[in-house]
């Protein structure tokens, strides 16, 4: 992806470029709440699975104008409105000065995951009554990710081993932790255990671990995943990973060791950053110095009336 344009979207009342290159093509985007980063995130979700977000905007068996209404009235959500609740001219998102809904997906493989993707409580009726799942069943959280097209059930037929035996080699090796996860049933729960407590708990997760720990869980499950699902040669799919916000719920030396992870497990990956951690952007530029990898860089703002900066760093040296 060496340019990402938008126009009118959501929070940005005007144009804003991406201009990855050659030297530096993985990005990192650091702002505040509310300076416009879900904005941006957004409208990368957007344009790589807008056919998967509008599809529950659709009504089943609708007429050839009504489906057209429906599809206006999806897409008009995204434009950018001012104060007064007026919308402006219609967005625009572009990729390599390709319109989004033109854009040939084929060519890339591009996975994304945002901090509201953590959330794997589910629900399901007992006796009449809505009881909540405390439990992460990777069936249910892999369907729901934004990942390129797969058979989730092939998927962890074929390499449910090897995806817990990757995440247990993760927390012991790179984040130094002492407790593992296992598959608890056929279903797909797993469970998570720590021996040096005599703790181990797969429905009720929260009353047992803390959030910290769970979402490391999470976010190594998903992050393997990837790793296990990339298996186009490299040269011939672009592969993209874009990551929003994931440390908020991770201590201070998790998002180290997350930032050490990312940077040394997806070596083949264009990757967008998004944070709005100071400490995490500075953990990321430490562990790229710490690499080697450091390079000139430069920074941006992104005006208007949401201030933001991005820094362009060619992580990988190599690449």
């Amino acid at each position: 992806m060496e340019k990402f344009e938008i126009n009118n979207f959501k929070a940005f009342n005007s144009r804003i470029a991406i201009l990855p290159t050659a030297t530096h093509k993985n990005v990192l985007i650091y702002g505040e709440n509310g300076a416009g980063k879900t904005s941006l995130y957004d409208a990368m979700l957007l344009a790589f699975y807008h056919e998967k977000l509008l599809r529950p905007h659709l009504s089943v068996g609708a007429q050839p104008e009504q489906r057209a209404n429906e599809e206006r009235d999806f897409y008009n959500g995204f434009n950018h409105r001012t104060p007064a609740g007026a919308p402006s001219n219609d967005f625009s998102i572009k990729i390599n000065q390709t319109d989004f809904k033109s854009l040939n997906k084929a060519n890339y493989q591009c996975f994304m995951v945002s901090m509201k993707d953590l959330d794997y409580v589910t629900h399901e009726i007992n006796d009449g009554k809505v009881v909540e799942k405390d439990t992460i069943n990777l069936k249910q959280l892999l369907e729901k990710m934004n990942f390129p097209s797969f058979d989730v059930d092939d998927y962890l037929a074929n390499h449910i081993n090897e995806l817990l035996q990757n995440v247990n080699q993760s927390l012991h090796d790179d984040f130094i932790e002492g407790f593992e996860i296992g598959r608890e049933n056929v279903k797909y729960d797993i469970f998570i255990k720590d021996d040096s407590m005599n703790l181990k708990e797969s429905n009720g997760l929260r009353n047992v671990f803390n959030e910290a720990k769970i979402n490391l869980v999470v976010i190594l499950v998903l992050l393997h995943s990837v790793l296990l699902l990339q298996a186009a040669p490299a040269d011939s799919k672009h592969k993209l990973l874009v990551l929003d916000d994931l440390v908020s719920s991770l201590d201070n030396s998790n998002r180290l060791y997350l930032a050490r992870f990312i940077l040394s497990k997806f070596t083949g990956f264009q990757k967008v950053l998004f944070t709005h951690s100071i400490g995490f952007n500075n953990m990321l530029y430490k562990c790229i110095d710490e690499r080697g990898e450091l390079g000139l860089g430069r920074y941006i703002t992104l005006g208007g009336e949401f201030p933001m900066y991005a820094y362009y760093s060619p992580f990988d040296k190599n690449d």
